[in-house]
């Protein structure tokens, strides 16, 4: 811990001008790129231990990573060598660890605010088009004193506090708090990220959410009684069309998937859409798909003419407890009283983390068409998503999945 305090201390001013926003460029490190490979990954293994196979799912890697990576910064032993392996992070030193997730927040930041010399139309524009907002807290009962080095780190490396509340005595008073701070940064589209009051026992609660709202750069024109074969069936779905719309396409043979990649307007992040080339490939295609895959399938992938139809993607998910799904990844000791080795954090032997909450909004938005789409005897290329399928809104700059889910309905 001294080590790093004694290091930001060092970095801070220079790190705070060259990461601003006004300056309308960011190198990305070799450091960022790898943390971006390894939230990859985690993102990968997070979707499996969520284990959702009839709902629609969305979340971010990223948001959940950088929670517990902020409890890294005051972990010790073997809860901090948990939390380097389950978010691969190994080969990285501890210092490069968070100034990699600094600079990545603000690398995201960067991506999505219109720069000082565009004009004001097209600031507007831009702002209109595409919103990201990640939001990541943590609250302690406020009768464990918080280490100040841990504190400063934290508004250091990732902007934020560590927020005291009274589980004990308010704890109504205090769910209600948490609820209007998320609903009003989440655009309203996350009325209740805490469903139930937390327990007197409450140690540390980790929440973080998404809001990303994109607008493909694509005309697309709704499809007259289309179909998509879900779970359940097929029954009656909006898809929306764009003919001889020139994309990037690819086939992956391992993965035995179609991958179609559509740029959001700006052309920074991308949606990367992986559908199983079987009715029922979904299963192997969850069980395959990795970083190294999905990075492999995406720098493959040309561009091609292709009549290409999806549905609307609009999902709003909240992952209540993420407890056992953070099991399965290895972090024990961390949920576990009197093993968890936060001192870092506080000298309360018996501090853990009571659970992990995530909230995800997203939504994509397609270009209006000025024409109904053209009907041709020309031979093309189809890729039609009217079955299950996975999603990636992929940064394209950094390689970061900022956010990751399926649609099934």
């Amino acid at each position: 811990m001294n080590v790093l305090l004694y290091a930001a201390l060092l970095t801070s001013h220079i790190s705070a001008i060259w990461c601003s926003p006004s300056s309308g460029s960011q190198t990305v490190t070799f450091s960022m790129r790898k943390l971006a490979f390894s939230t990859n990954q985690f993102g990968m293994d997070m979707y499996r231990a969520l284990n959702i196979t009839d709902e629609n799912v969305a979340f971010c890697p990223f948001c959940i990573g950088s929670s517990l990576a902020m409890i890294l910064l005051g972990a010790e032993g073997n809860t901090a060598m948990a939390l380097r392996q389950a978010l691969y992070l190994w080969g990285l030193h501890p210092q490069e660890i968070h100034m990699a997730y600094h600079d990545l927040i603000s690398h995201l930041g960067l991506n999505l605010t219109p720069l000082e010399e565009m004009g004001v139309d097209m600031r507007r524009s831009y702002v209109d088009d595409n919103t990201l907002k990640l939001i990541n807290n943590i609250y302690i009962q406020r009768h464990f004193s918080v280490h100040y080095p841990f504190q400063f780190l934290l508004n250091r490396y990732y902007n934020t506090s560590i927020y005291p509340l009274d589980f004990v005595m308010n704890a109504e008073q205090s769910t209600r708090y948490i609820n209007v701070f998320f609903e009003r940064n989440m655009e309203g589209k996350a009325t209740q990220i805490l469903s139930q009051v937390p327990s007197p026992s409450t140690n540390l609660l980790l929440l973080n959410a998404i809001y990303f709202r994109g607008t493909l750069d694509m005309n697309m024109a709704q499809v007259e009684e289309s179909r998509f074969v879900g779970r359940a069936g097929e029954r009656p779905f909006i898809m929306l069309e764009a003919r001889k719309a020139r994309v990037r396409y690819g086939v992956h043979e391992y993965l035995n998937c179609t991958a179609v990649e559509v740029p959001f307007r700006g052309g920074l992040i991308s949606l990367v859409a992986l559908l199983p080339n079987e009715p029922e490939g979904m299963p192997m295609l969850e069980t395959r798909i990795s970083a190294q895959r999905l990075t492999d399938i995406i720098n493959s992938m040309q561009v091609k003419r292709v009549n290409f139809q999806m549905p609307r993607i609009k999902v709003k998910q909240t992952h209540g407890n993420l407890t056992k799904a953070l099991f399965n990844l290895g972090l024990v000791d961390l949920f576990t009283p009197g093993y968890a080795n936060l001192f870092g954090i506080s000298n309360f032997g018996w501090l853990h983390v009571t659970n992990v909450t995530h909230a995800a909004y997203v939504e994509v938005l397609e270009a209006p068409s000025s024409a109904s789409g053209h009907n041709t005897t020309e031979h093309n290329l189809s890729v039609i998503l009217d079955r299950p399928f996975l999603w990636f809104i992929m940064d394209n700059v950094a390689g970061l999945a900022i956010a990751m889910g399926k649609m099934v309905k």
